[in-house]
């Protein structure tokens, strides 16, 4: 005999009696990983060549660091005193952080003699300074401001310096006093300073608006007989936060593009023992330019009296 009731009241009926079966909860699927990437290091191909002249210019920008803490209590036999590296950055890239600004100096731009042709050794009709004449519809560009400053600055990572109160950056071999100028927690990025070395040469810091390279290359142990510069896979999933890099090396050591730009800071391995996170230039770029970043709006209040 077929019931004469409606579905819905069977259905509802049948859930009352504890006739369905047990609902199981579904997990996410995992976050992509760089061991599920695509691409490897080991699969881009860069040449010996490429290889070896980013090294020799990464050894004018690239010192190993050193921060000490005191004892912490009095049977402690030594002050604790760690290691890390430090990059060397314009003045221009740290003034909107520093206390006291560096000087601007508008550049000085180099005018060839007018005795002197332009190519000496060509008797050409095209080489009598007519390469000095541009074009009436080319855009001249602007001087570029030049910012003197008798203090070097050197970025690294926050983390290493908590309760140091001593750091130094070995410069060529030397050990230099170091100042700590800025650190800012919460990107976990710091800015040392020692005195000015003309050896020094800075490099420059790629803006989080560029593209930002999957491939970067880092240099261990910088001026030491283990030197030696590694190929890497750079993983970037969200601009606010951390990225990761496939290597464990850790305490601000910088990587770099082929170019030779700083694509970031290194922190210290993730729970997985194989990566490294990484302060990239989105974070770089919120630390030496908070003001870019910032939410707060300050409401003036004008009172009149009627």
């Amino acid at each position: 005999m077929k019931s004469r009731l409606p579905k819905k009241l069977l259905l509802t009926a049948a859930l009352m009696c504890g006739l369905t079966s047990a609902a199981h909860a579904q997990a996410p699927d995992d976050i992509p990983r760089l061991e599920t990437r695509a691409v490897a290091a080991e699969q881009i191909v860069v040449s010996l060549g490429q290889m070896t002249e980013l090294q020799n210019r990464l050894e004018f920008a690239v010192f190993p660091a050193y921060s000490t803490r005191p004892r912490e209590f009095e049977l402690q036999a030594a002050e604790t005193e760690f290691d890390g590296a430090a990059v060397a950055v314009m003045p221009e890239d740290v003034r909107e952080i520093l206390p006291k600004k560096p000087t601007a100096v508008p550049e000085q731009q180099a005018e060839l003699p007018k005795s002197a042709p332009a190519h000496p050794t060509s008797h050409s009709f095209f080489s009598n300074d007519l390469e000095n004449v541009s074009s009436p519809f080319h855009k001249k560009a602007e001087p570029k401001t030049v910012y003197n400053d008798s203090r070097q600055y050197f970025l690294t990572t926050a983390d290493w310096l908590t309760f140091s109160e001593s750091f130094e950056v070995e410069l060529f071999g030397q050990k230099v006093p170091a100042t700590l100028e800025y650190r800012d927690d919460q990107q976990n990025l710091a800015v040392l300073s020692t005195k000015r070395d003309p050896r020094v040469r800075p490099v420059k810091i790629i803006a989080p608006d560029q593209p930002i390279p999957q491939t970067v290359f880092v240099l261990l142990s910088p001026g030491s007989i283990f030197e030696s510069l590694t190929q890497h896979v750079l993983s970037i999933s969200e601009m606010h936060l951390y990225g990761s890099a496939d290597l464990t090396a850790r305490n601000g050591y910088p990587i770099f593009s082929i170019d030779g730009d700083l694509a970031g800071l290194l922190v210290g391995p993730t729970t997985s023992k194989k990566n490294t996170s990484v302060v990239h230039p989105g974070l770089i770029d919120r630390a030496l330019h908070p003001q870019k970043y910032s939410n707060i709006i300050r409401e003036e209040i004008k009172l009149q009296e009627y």
